[in-house]
C-alpha cells in the first residue's frame, strides 16, 4: 500500500511540475522584450495576440463558427508616447520608469521651462471659491509657459489638501489646459506606477520620484512625443467541447494586454499583470484539450482591460453563446504569487461556490488562506457579473510588489502557487460538473 501511495505521489508531482513548466514558458514569452509590454507602441498587443492564437491552434482548441476564426474585433482609443521621452531637471537627465513617469493623460511637447513651486497660498485661492476666470487672471504671470512644481511630500499639506491639489491638476490643468502652463511636475515618495488612458489632456505632466530630487527644481528640459490613436485589438476565443452537450459551459477569462512602452526604451513587461493569468489560461487550455471535460470549457483572452475593461465589455455585448448558458465564469488575473493566500472577489455573493473552493482547499491545503470579498468591478469578471453571469475573480496575494512598473519581469515572478491555483480551479470545475 505504501508503494502504491508513493507511486501516486510521484506521478502527481511530475504532472504538477509539467504544468508549472508550461506556465513558466508562456510567462517568459508573454513578458519578453519582443512583446513590447503587450501594449500599443510597436504593436506589442498584436504580437501577443498571434502568440495566443498559435497556442490555441497547437492545442487543438476549437474556434467558434460565430466569429471569423478565433477573434472578435474591439475598437477603442489609446494615448501613447511612442517615440521621444526625456526629462532633465537642473541639468540632471532622469531615466524613464526608474526616476520618473509620464502621466497617462499627459499631452506631448518639448522645451525648456522655468519652475514655479505650488504653495499653500495657491491652494487657499483654489479652495476659496474663486472662479476659473479670476484664477486665470491672478496666476497668469505666475504660471503661463512655466513648469508648475507640486511636492506631494511637503508635510505642510494635509492629506485632504493633497487630494484637492491632485484633482485640480488632473482636471483643470492637465485636462482643461488652464493658465497656459508649459508643464507640470509632481514630486512623490510613492512607488512609480504607470497607467494608460484612452484620452489626452492639454498639458505635459510628469511624476518624479522624491529620491531623484534633492531640492525644488529651478528649470527643466523635456521632450515627449504623444499620440492619441484609434486601435482595433482582438478578443481571442476558443473552446473544448464537453462530454455532455446539455450542460452549461464553464468560462475562463484572462486579459493579455498591458501598459506596453513609453518612448522607445522603457518597457513595462507586465509579468504578474497579466502574463501570469494568460499563462494560466493557456495551461488550462492544453490540459482540457488532453483531458475532455464533462461540460464545454470556453477560453477567452481579453484585450483592453487596462483601458477600462474594453475587451470584456465587448465580449458581454456579443458573446458566442447566450449568457444564461454560462454555468460559471472564473477570471484569472495576477496569479504569479500566493505566499499569503488567494482572494476570491464575489465570494460573498456566490456563497455556495465559495464553500466548494473552501472545501477543496481544506482537503489539500493548497493555500494558507482564502480571503473572501464581495463584489468589486476591478477586473474582467465585472461586465459578466453585471449581466447576471455567476463569476469569481481569483487573484494571489503576497510576494512581489512590482505592479505597472518596469520591475514586473518574468525572472522576478516566482509563480509560487501556480500548481495550487491550477489544481484548485480544475477540481472546482470537476465538482461543478457532477
Amino acid at each position: 500500500m505504501k508503494k502504491v501511495l508513493l507511486i501516486l505521489f510521484l506521478c502527481a508531482s511530475t504532472i504538477l511540475s509539467a504544468q508549472q513548466k508550461e506556465g513558466r514558458q508562456h510567462l517568459q514569452k508573454l513578458a519578453s522584450p519582443e512583446m513590447y509590454g503587450r501594449g500599443y507602441v510597436n504593436n506589442g498587443i498584436k504580437i501577443a495576440e498571434k502568440y495566443i492564437i498559435s497556442c490555441f491552434k497547437n492545442y487543438g482548441i476549437q474556434a467558434f463558427d460565430y466569429f471569423d476564426g478565433y477573434t472578435q474585433d474591439v475598437t477603442y482609443t489609446v494615448n501613447t508616447f511612442p517615440d521621444q521621452l526625456s526629462l532633465t531637471i537642473d541639468n540632471v537627465e532622469l531615466t524613464p520608469g526608474k526616476d520618473f513617469l509620464i502621466d497617462a493623460i499627459s499631452a506631448g511637447g518639448s522645451g525648456s521651462l522655468k519652475c514655479t513651486p505650488f504653495s499653500n497660498k495657491d491652494l487657499q485661492d483654489i479652495c476659496s471659491g474663486l472662479n476659473t476666470k479670476e484664477l486665470k487672471e491672478k496666476y497668469k504671470s505666475k504660471y503661463t509657459k512655466n513648469c508648475l512644481i507640486f511636492d506631494e511630500t511637503d508635510s505642510t499639506f494635509t492629506k485632504k489638501q493633497k487630494e484637492k491639489i491632485n484633482e485640480w491638476i488632473s482636471v483643470d490643468l492637465v485636462w482643461g489646459g488652464l493658465y497656459s502652463i508649459g508643464g507640470i511636475i509632481k514630486i512623490t515618495d510613492e512607488k512609480l506606477t504607470q497607467n494608460i488612458a484612452g484620452v489626452s489632456g492639454n498639458t505635459p505632466y510628469f511624476i518624479v520620484s522624491k529620491q531623484t530630487i534633492k531640492n525644488i527644481p529651478k528649470a527643466i528640459n523635456f521632450s515627449a512625443t504623444q499620440k492619441l490613436d484609434t486601435v482595433t485589438a482582438k478578443n481571442i476565443y476558443g473552446y473544448v467541447p464537453g462530454k455532455d452537450s446539455t450542460k452549461k459551459a464553464i468560462v475562463f477569462t484572462a486579459h493579455y494586454d498591458h501598459i506596453g512602452m513609453t518612448g522607445q526604451k522603457t518597457i513595462f513587461p507586465g509579468a504578474n499583470d497579466n502574463a501570469s493569468g494568460t499563462a494560466m489560461l493557456l495551461t488550462l487550455a492544453k490540459h482540457y484539450s488532453e483531458n475532455q471535460p464533462e461540460q464545454d470549457i470556453i477560453f477567452v483572452a481579453l484585450c483592453g482591460e487596462e483601458l477600462g475593461l474594453k475587451g470584456s465589455k465587448a465580449a458581454v455585448a456579443d458573446f458566442p453563446l447566450e449568457l444564461e448558458d454560462i454555468d460559471f465564469l472564473i477570471n484569472i488575473d495576477l496569479v504569479g504569487t500566493g505566499e499569503d493566500g488567494i482572494c476570491v472577489v464575489n465570494g460573498k455573493i456566490f456563497t455556495k461556490e465559495f464553500e466548494i473552493l473552501e472545501k477543496i482547499n481544506n482537503e489539500h491545503s493548497y493555500f494558507s488562506k482564502i480571503k473572501v470579498r464581495g463584489e468589486a468591478c476591478n477586473s474582467d469578471h465585472c461586465p459578466f457579473y453585471q449581466k447576471n453571469v455567476p463569476s469569481f475573480y481569483l487573484y494571489t496575494m503576497g510576494g512581489t510588489q512590482a505592479y505597472h512598473d518596469i520591475y514586473d519581469t518574468a525572472d522576478q515572478l516566482p509563480l509560487t502557487k501556480f500548481n495550487e491555483y491550477f489544481n484548485l480551479i480544475t477540481e472546482f470545475v470537476t465538482y461543478k460538473s457532477k
